[in-house]
């Protein structure tokens, strides 16, 4: 998160200066006060990484992932990081909610939040809807490898064809076949 020539308590510190430093500022128009936001966002989303991975503190993470949306409810990065919070805790009802909150708010990272709806379909049993997800990141992002993998997957034992079709997808694009891994390529290997 932060240089490693300082502990974790001395970057607390230095996060938590940095807030009220910016809570003490005072902007007297609409330019500034834009800017001020905008350095408490990014705050708040370096404060979310720091509890999470720094301080294991999921709660004061997600603390901090809840004062980004009170900021800007507009932005689809503080859904992500909330719906991404619930994924790992596996809540995937409250994940496929803040993910598809992120759908309507639109960019970045629409790739990964359509392959995320698709794992908590997935989870939740929305095997059809899993497959539509799963398309649409494809769409968005050819060049990512989870969203054809979990589909050529999905399909093996099920569908031969189709598993095929995601294996060939996959094989014809050095791109995609490079970010294989052992048991990925064992996997791809068993599809006829």
């Amino acid at each position: 998160c932060m240089h490693p020539m300082f502990s974790v308590i001395e970057q607390e510190q230095y996060l938590d200066r940095a807030i009220k430093i910016l809570e003490q500022i005072k902007v007297d128009s609409i330019i500034d006060e834009l800017i001020l936001a905008e350095m408490k966002y990014t705050l708040y989303l370096t404060m979310s990484k720091f509890y999470k991975f720094s301080l294991k503190d999921n709660e004061g993470s997600l603390g901090f992932l809840n004062k980004m949306i009170e900021i800007d409810p507009n932005d689809s990065v503080g859904y992500l990081e909330i719906g991404l919070f619930y994924y790992h805790k596996q809540n995937y009802k409250i994940a496929l909610n803040n993910f598809q909150k992120c759908t309507e708010l639109g960019p970045p990272s629409l790739s990964m939040v359509h392959f995320f709806i698709g794992m908590c379909q997935k989870k939740l049993g929305f095997i059809d809807e899993m497959i539509i997800s799963l398309e649409k990141s494809i769409g968005f992002d050819q060049l990512a490898l989870s969203p054809v993998f979990e589909l050529a997957s999905h399909f093996v034992g099920k569908d031969s064809k189709k598993a095929s079709h995601y294996k060939m997808i996959i094989k014809n694009n050095p791109d995609l076949s490079e970010q294989l891994d052992n048991e990925e390529i064992s996997i791809l290997n068993s599809i006829k």
